[in-house]
């Protein structure tokens, strides 16, 4: 299904046009649970959340919380955009795609910190994982390891188009 105009309403649902096959493009209100539509409405809500404008307040103020809980790339884009950003070496970054841990000091000393059963979890998240969320706890923990900016992190999920 095409759409365009993606926004994120105040509920966190996404407020789009669709490009229904006889009446055009109409309004449409994309909620992930939705399947009495005739096309799968939560793959369209998953690609529409990367590009979507944030919900914004009133009185103007984009609701920036909300986005990083909505904030997801596909580990692929994660891998590289950590690369090109400096915060994974090329082979770091690679290992990672791979669903293998980093072997950078900081990250693989994260581990240590882990109980036996934290960091098998971890390890198993990672490996299985396709996509990263903004606000995985893993993810908040190497931030702060790194003294990463929430800045530099949200970079990582901000869609190009």
């Amino acid at each position: 299904m095409q759409w365009r105009n993606a926004k994120f309403t105040e509920t966190s649902l996404i407020d789009c046009e669709v490009n229904h096959p006889k009446l055009g493009w109409i309004p449409f209100t994309a909620d992930p649970a939705d399947t009495g539509a005739n096309f799968d409405v939560a793959a369209m809500f998953a690609e529409m959340a990367l590009v979507a404008e944030g919900y914004v307040e009133e009185d103007g103020v984009v609701d920036l919380a909300g986005w990083r809980e909505r904030a997801v790339v596909s580990k692929i884009t994660f891998c590289n955009r950590a690369a090109d950003a400096g915060i994974l070496s090329n082979e770091d970054a690679v290992r990672a795609a791979l669903g293998q841990w980093p072997a950078d000091p900081v990250i693989a000393g994260f581990l240590t910190l882990l109980t036996a059963k934290q960091k098998r979890e971890a390890e198993i998240e990672w490996a299985a994982s396709t996509e990263v969320r903004r606000m995985n706890v893993y993810l908040l923990t190497m931030q702060s390891l790194l003294e990463l900016t929430d800045e530099a992190v949200d970079a990582l999920f901000v869609a190009v188009v």
